[in-house]
């Protein structure tokens, strides 16, 4: 009796329903952007109220879709999570949804060391075109600096105002 039980109310399990191009050359032609890269950072976001990891990628080599030399690159927190990890170089083939990057592990994504097959099938690749540098936007310090250049700066003014003011 308890077994039938179990049987007839399972736990509703989310599995990432997954169609994989099967070769390197139709990963290219279903995908918005196909590039290497090294993850940088990795930090948790929201989007429209879904949680995202944002993998800030120094690009390497590019077939299809950017000209940047570093690009962020959003996976969701869901069975189809893409496992980032700093350091990490991979090969991405990403999709653009509203003018994001996304990846998913559905794809033929992957560690640039487990990926030397696609490599060869998608041949020489390009360099970016168009340099980027998103530190500022990953890198808190600066906007600790930004932020105490402007009180200062606003200080000194309201210095310079009221000694100016009272001169006269």
């Amino acid at each position: 009796m308890f077994l039938l039980l179990i049987v007839s109310f399972p736990n509703n399990a989310e599995a990432c329903d997954c169609d994989i191009p099967k070769s390197a050359r139709e990963g290219l032609e279903q995908s918005d952007a196909v590039f290497t890269g090294k993850v940088k950072s990795i930090k948790k976001t929201k989007i429209d109220g879904e949680a995202f990891n944002e993998a800030w990628i120094e690009v390497g080599e590019i077939w299809k879709g950017i000209k940047e030399s570093q690009i962020v690159v959003y996976t969701s927190w869901s069975s189809c999570q893409f496992e980032f990890q700093e350091g990490e170089d991979y090969l991405l083939y990403s999709y653009q949804v509203s003018g994001n990057y996304y990846v998913t592990n559905c794809g033929r994504s992957n560690k640039l060391s487990g990926a030397t097959m696609d490599i060869d099938q998608l041949g020489p690749g390009m360099e970016a075109s168009v340099y980027v540098n998103l530190a500022f936007k990953y890198n808190k310090w600066n906007w600790i600096f930004v932020s105490f250049c402007i009180v200062l700066f606003a200080g000194g003014i309201a210095t310079y105002l009221i000694r100016n003011n009272n001169k006269k």
